[in-house]
């Protein structure tokens, strides 16, 4: 597994840590999320394929996840910082 991927699996454990922990989540961002989520699950799946040949089919992840780290910035910063660095993560991926 490349650090890329290693990166971005352990960011997807925080995230996931974050949400468990919130009390009120928007469930529009909520469900952006989740779908996000599924496209960065199947990024990670997809290991022993370079990222490059998926990344422009995951592209819209990236747009998700700034969307949301802008809604919860006030709010949530831990949460918009963890988003953030999944945006990142995955943009040094090619994504």
């Amino acid at each position: 597994m490349s650090e890329g991927r290693k990166k971005l699996k352990a960011t997807v454990g925080q995230l996931h840590a974050e949400l468990g922990s919130m009390e009120n989540v928007d469930e529009e961002i909520r469900q952006m999320l989740q779908g996000a989520m599924e496209d960065i699950h199947l990024i990670l799946d997809q290991d022993k394929r370079p990222v490059a040949e998926g990344g422009s089919q995951h592209a819209s992840v990236v747009e998700r996840l700034s969307k949301a780290a802008q809604h919860y910035e006030d709010q949530h910063p831990t949460l918009s910082g963890i988003l953030g660095s999944m945006i990142d993560t995955l943009s040094n991926m090619g994504i």
